[in-house]
């Protein structure tokens, strides 16, 4: 069994997974194994197969799909997965790997440069105002060492790429579903902090992040989504912040969207995506009791110290072997 599987989904979009494929080839780690999950035809032309192992996803499966579909094909504790595009540099897994020593930490979250040597700035995770407002942690890079300020915990790690504790990412990733892709990222690390565990950032972990996505306009159905998304990340998560604090905070967001600073389309689509994510209430009374529930079995499974590494009853009980379909599917 190796220690570590790096799973990189294509999210259809084959010539940047090739891309960003390059560099993790040449720099794999040792005692790893590289899991493809393809999501559509893929003739591999570098012959590959040798390499690294394909797995096949749904057709047009978006990220969780994806990273389910290598998780159950895995049997290394450690996870990396990294969005196709991403770029690594020399060494980048072992820092993380050493992190893990920690039995608290759950997760960690690289340093996420933008370009490999003109970056002045970068990424270090996903900040989450306890309002429900999620946003990337940026820090400004000390000098050509390319080392950032040090931020040793992060609420969540940045979507392009993460490290995970693999058992308890199935648990997770199977009761996360209804968020959708975009998300998924800051439900993960909220629902760690809630389990009192920690995303622990590792400034010499660094992966790069080349990729040009243009701006646009949102189309309706995005920012309905996107709203929708926002607003279930918080009431899932609001009873770990606090209700009183939460609440206000939360309040005060929803009233910023609607000061006349922009279209009242656009703002009444936003509101309209609130509002839907509003009327969930049962199912964010049965994740808080999953929630609830994790955490006691959990804490009394590992007792004092909080191992994860002796976890494994826990894991075969709550992680199933097929990934619910999301909250939209449902209500089909």
């Amino acid at each position: 069994m190796s220690r570590l599987s790096i799973i990189i989904p294509s999210l259809g979009n084959v010539p940047l997974l090739e891309q960003g494929l390059v560099s993790v080839l040449t720099h794999r780690p040792d005692d790893c194994e590289i899991f493809i999950v393809l999501n559509e035809r893929y003739a591999d032309p570098y012959d590959l197969r040798d390499e690294v192992r394909f797995v096949d996803a749904p057709r047009g499966a978006g990220w969780s799909a994806s990273v389910w579909a290598a998780l159950t094909q895995t049997e290394s504790p450690l996870v990396h997965i990294l969005e196709p595009g991403v770029g690594v540099t020399e060494g980048w897994c072992e820092t993380a790997l050493r992190e893990f020593a920690d039995p608290s930490v759950a997760a960690v979250a690289p340093l996420v440069l933008s370009a490999p040597t003109r970056s002045k700035s970068a990424i270090v995770g996903i900040d989450y105002r306890v309002g429900g407002r999620p946003r990337p942690h940026r820090v400004q890079l000390a000098g050509q060492a390319k080392s950032a300020t040090v931020v040793e915990d992060v609420f969540a790690p940045d979507r392009s790429g993460m490290f995970f504790r693999a058992d308890l990412l199935r648990v997770l990733l199977s009761g996360a579903t209804e968020i959708g892709d975009e998300w998924i990222n800051v439900e993960l690390g909220l629902a760690l902090r809630g389990l009192g565990l920690k995303t622990r950032h590792a400034a010499a972990v660094q992966i790069v992040d080349a990729r040009r996505t243009p701006r646009r306009r949102p189309t309706v159905e995005e920012a309905f989504r996107r709203a929708q998304g926002v607003e279930r990340l918080f009431w899932r998560n609001a009873p770990t912040n606090g209700w009183t604090r939460s609440l206000l905070a939360h309040g005060a967001v929803v009233l910023s969207e609607l000061w006349p600073r922009s279209n009242a389309g656009s703002m009444f689509v936003r509101l309209a995506g609130r509002v839907a994510a509003m009327r969930e209430l049962d199912r964010y009374r049965d994740h808080w009791h999953r929630l609830d529930d994790l955490r006691h079995e959990l804490r009394s499974t590992m007792p004092g110290d909080c191992r994860l590494d002796r976890a494994h009853e826990w894991i075969e009980v709550h992680a199933p072997a097929t990934l619910p379909p999301r909250a939209e599917q449902h209500a089909a």
